[in-house]
């Protein structure tokens, strides 16, 4: 055995004492043999309340391992003797005052000498105390009985009476009182012990707790005690760190600084780690009460607002954390400091209806002046929100067509506008579709309320069967020509919306299903007509009665041409090995005049591509050039159709037909090559962005021969966004790979223009380096 003894302090820290030396060591030593815990942990410990007479507070004896404790130990059966030591402490005061002044004068020196011991010093004093305390109590009870015999009886009985009215009436109600203040003191006193529990912010008020619970006179003292022990200043080093960064000489040259690639911001430095930090530990049960415990707004809270970096951060936090109240009290300031384009990505944005309405506004104010790029964003975070719950979406689509329907009352050409926001709302309602399906869409449709159905029924419930078979039918078609047909018929716009013409066109040109009959085929190409021809500008809300000017002889060519188109889509001759010979392509490249009707083909041309039974067919590679030429012909003649002809071109790209390999890697080049064309007639960013946004999908070979078109269509001066956009697609890893074994004549080209985009001084530093290290210092 060890001569070293393992002993507890008042807070639980260990420390070890040589009973040989009378050495007090806080490390443990390296002769030392926990003797004591092997004896307790052989036989269950046997833990017992007891009462420090001096302190009158609450310890922890084990009559196994002889260790006292002021904690008490969970999950254990302790014996309660706090009633009984007081009794003792009683008894003892009231014997005192019967004894001589001889005798009590050394008792009371030796008493205050040993609990005063025991109060002050460490639980080794109090194990000992408490071992005596046992070892006495049968010599006590003794003395007790004989100072008892040697008084009056009348003493006697008023002695016994008092005792038995503090058992009675104060000893146990004193034990519960006295029990659980301490236990909560205990609880909060650890709850100060965490890591910088100084710098939370209801220190205060967690201070003011443990004072109220700990009613000793040391509380003071084991606070201080408790709170420097556990503060480590962690801000207060990230303070210090940051200011040494600060310290730190700043580049004189801040393009140099960037170049060098070893300098980085201290502050963003500081911001990027507080901010992992931040959404990584953020606990929204920690920060629920900091509005209501507060009456202003926080100066923490103000300043974070004013920040777009803490702003985009509080809107991270919101997406991640939708129940949160101050997040949702940040989001809602937000808004009404007018950063509505911040807060627009966030789904749960129309949980606090002022908030959505004013993105709403902010965001149909902006689009219909904005760029194409501009109202794809928009558009993206429009559709986020609106598909996220019925009543957004609802609202949304009323605040379309009540725009519509002022814009033209207007006395200004609204038209330009008032079509975007008519093509948006369609789009909105396109994705709501696909998203929940048509069997809880379509109720919600224009249509569909009482206003309109009640003065255009027939319209109404011809809209209600296309919607309803996701298809024109017969008896659809006829009803919407009964009611087109009339002297006063409903605004033209409810079968100008993409999904009516779908389904007539669908009717019309689908090239594997048959037309129901030539009732069916008449009405199809009556409404298309009428469609293309009629001047009709009344909003879908319109339901007053008015004459529509149609021009009938215009009219009448569009429906010659869309039945012929529609006659050689859906014959089983079209398609053949010498169809670039056939009458019928020219037939096809006339009626194209006409936009419906050039519309109705590039429909087919879609349907034609999408199906397997055609791409696998023995025709597909004889008719591809002619698909072509079709393609080309609709770029020429019809601008507003340009993102048609490139979704067509799209689906061509990807197509994996069982066929030859080289013949399918031919037809991609030439789809390609009229993509490109596509390019050069003004269609230039959409094919970039899907070039560089879908790169990893195609074959260095098609990259190749793509970055070789282009380069032979372009010339300098180039636009600062054709250069970024550029750029970023030579850049790609799979470009540059690809890019390594091209001509030397496309190597000459991609050199002159990494000597362009050297000389250009709005091109980001390190965007510039880049294409230099990739394309101008390679030889070969």
């Amino acid at each position: 055995m060890g001569l070293w003894t393992e002993y507890k302090t008042k807070d639980g820290r260990s420390y070890y004492y040589n009973k040989h030396t009378k050495e007090s060591v806080w490390e443990k030593p390296s002769d030392f043999v926990p003797a004591v815990v092997e004896t307790a942990s052989k036989q269950e410990a046997q833990w017992e309340e007891r009462l420090d007479k001096k302190s009158a507070r609450l310890y922890y004896y084990d009559r196994v391992s002889k260790t006292s404790q002021w904690i008490k130990p969970e999950g254990v059966h302790i014996t309660s003797y706090v009633n009984k030591d007081r009794d003792d402490t009683k008894t003892a005061e009231a014997t005192k005052q019967t004894t001589d002044a001889s005798t009590e004068k050394p008792v009371s020196t030796s008493e205050e000498t040993k609990v005063e011991t025991k109060n002050d010093s460490s639980p080794k004093d109090a194990k000992e105390d408490a071992e005596e305390d046992v070892a006495d109590e049968s010599s006590k009870s003794k003395k007790r009985k004989k100072r008892g015999t040697s008084t009056k009886s009348k003493q006697k009985k008023t002695k016994t009476t008092k005792k038995s009215s503090l058992i009675i009436r104060d000893t146990e109600e004193e034990s519960q009182e006295q029990k659980e203040p301490t236990d909560e003191a205990t609880q909060i006193l650890s709850v100060l012990g965490k890591t910088d529990s100084i710098m939370e912010l209801d220190i205060l008020s967690t201070i003011n707790a443990f004072l109220r619970t700990h009613t000793d006179a040391d509380g003071p003292e084991m606070l201080v005690k408790q709170l420097s022990r556990s503060y480590r200043g962690h801000a207060q080093m990230c303070r210090l760190v940051g200011s040494w960064l600060d310290a730190v000489p700043h580049p004189e040259n801040k393009a140099l600084a960037k170049e060098d690639n070893y300098w980085l911001d201290a502050d963003e430095l500081v911001f990027n780690t507080l901010k992992a930090t931040i959404i990584d530990r953020y606990d929204p049960k920690m920060l629920s009460n900091v509005l209501s415990d507060s009456v202003v707004e926080p100066v923490w809270l103000k300043s974070m607002l004013q920040d777009s970096k803490w702003r985009l951060m509080l809107i991270e936090l919101a997406e991640k954390h939708k129940n949160c109240s101050l997040l949702q009290y940040a989001i809602r300031r937000i808004s009404e400091a007018g950063h509505h384009k911040e807060i627009a990505s966030i789904t749960n944005a129309n949980n606090v209806f002022p908030v959505f309405t004013a993105i709403v506004a902010d965001i149909l104010t902006r689009i219909p002046f904005a760029g194409v790029d501009e109202v794809r964003e928009d558009y993206q975070a429009l559709e986020k929100i609106c598909t996220h719950a019925a009543y957004s979406y609802i609202f949304t689509q009323n605040v379309f067509l009540e725009m519509d329907a002022a814009l033209a009352a207007a006395t200004l050409d609204t038209l330009p506008i008032r079509s975007k926001l008519e093509r948006l709302r369609q789009h909105l309602h396109l994705s709501v579709l696909k998203k929940y399906g048509s069997e809880k869409i379509d109720s919600l449709h224009v249509l569909k309320r009482a206003s309109i159905a009640k003065v255009y029924p027939t319209l109404s419930e011809a809209i209600g069967l296309i919607l309803k078979d996701h298809q024109c039918s017969s008896t659809a078609s006829e009803m919407l020509k009964t009611a087109y047909s009339s002297p006063q018929p409903p605004p033209v716009g409810h079968i100008r919306e993409r999904i009516i013409l779908e389904s007539l066109t669908t009717a019309l040109f689908h090239p594997y299903e048959a037309i129901e009959g030539s009732a069916h085929r008449s009405a199809c190409v009556y409404l298309l007509a009428y469609a293309a021809a009629a001047h009709d500008d009344r909003p879908l809300l319109d339901i007053s009665a008015r004459d529509v000017d149609v021009n009938s002889e215009q009219m009448q060519a569009i429906a010659r041409a869309l039945e012929d188109a529609s006659v050689i889509c859906k014959s089983d001759t079209t398609l053949s090995y010498n169809m670039n010979e056939a009458e019928a392509v020219e037939k096809l490249i006339r009626g194209m005049e006409f936009p419906v009707v050039s519309m109705g083909i590039l429909h087919w041309l879609q349907l034609l591509m999408e199906s397997v039974q055609f791409y696998n067919g023995p025709f597909f590679h004889a008719a591809f050039p002619v698909f072509l030429t079709i393609l080309r012909h609709a770029i020429l003649l019809h601008q507003a159709q340009w993102p048609t002809v490139f979704q067509v071109l799209v689906i061509a790209l990807r197509l994996n037909p069982d066929a030859n390999p080289v013949k399918v890697l031919e037809m991609k080049k030439e789809t390609l090559r009229c993509m490109v064309h596509l390019m050069t007639c003004g269609y230039v960013f959409p094919v970039l962005h899907f070039m560089s946004t879908n790169t990893d999908e195609f074959d260095q070979a098609l990259l190749r021969n793509f970055v070789q078109l282009v380069f032979a269509r372009i010339a300098p001066p180039y636009s600062n966004r054709f250069t970024l956009a550029w750029c970023t697609l030579l850049l790609h890893p799979k470009v540059v790979q690809a890019l390594r074994t091209c001509p030397a004549e496309t190597k000459a080209k991609l050199k002159e223009f990494s000597h362009a985009v050297q000389s250009r001084k709005d091109v980001p530093v390190d965007l510039r380096d880049e294409i230099r290290d990739c394309y101008e210092d390679k030889e070969g």
